[in-house]
């Protein structure tokens, strides 16, 4: 089951060019059985999502948002559709608190893509670390790889996709299929998925 854990949409990014429904043709288009909305400090709304589940079955949408920590990181969590998540006063230790404790799974998103690390990553590891994404230069894949080794955590492909020409440019291949955010969770924490072939 392949899963783009990343995408925005322009309903709740205002970087993002495509609506929510463009995006999720564009990425069965492209062969994907699932996706996750993760915009930017915004979750969609239960009611919107369930109906973008129901009109797309089985294309399966999941429950994410790009937290903007205060650190000026960027982290998504998957599987939490709390509305506190949408505040703009997140630290990094207290969202990694946060996402823990609601047994919820935690990526953090392009790093080096605008500065040094300032977070610990070292002390409170996410769960997974994107490695390819479309905000991520090649230059930098060297760096991100020794990150991972370094903090032992999972390594994840994604599109972070603005616009439907980037759907399909990155995405993990689960193990099993799932439909429900607690199932997806399971897979992710069991690392019962594996990476695709790309060249970086």
């Amino acid at each position: 089951m392949k899963v783009d854990l990343h995408m925005h949409t322009k309903e709740r990014s205002g970087c993002a060019v495509h609506s929510a429904e463009d995006m999720i043709q564009a990425a069965r288009d492209a062969g994907l059985d699932g996706m996750v909305i993760s915009d930017h400090d915004r979750l969609v709304a239960r009611g919107e999502l369930m109906r973008l589940r129901e009109r797309y079955a089985p294309f399966r949408l999941f429950t994410g948002i790009e937290v903007s920590t205060v650190e000026g990181e960027h982290v998504l969590v998957l599987g939490l559709p709390d509305q506190r998540l949408e505040s703009k006063a997140w630290s990094y230790a207290r969202l990694h608190a946060f996402v823990r404790a609601a047994g919820a799974f935690l990526i953090l998103a392009h790093p080096y893509r605008f500065q040094d690390l300032v977070i610990d990553v070292e002390g409170l590891p996410p769960d997974a670390v994107e490695l390819r994404s479309g905000n991520i230069r090649d230059e930098l894949r060297p760096r991100i790889r020794a990150l991972i080794e370094r903090i032992g955590c999972a390594t994840v492909y994604c599109s972070d996709a603005h616009h439907v020409d980037r759907v399909g440019y990155g995405f993990i291949e689960l193990d099993k299929p799932v439909v429900t955010d607690q199932e997806l969770l399971e897979v992710l924490k069991a690392g019962a998925f594996h990476l695709p072939p790309a060249s970086d």
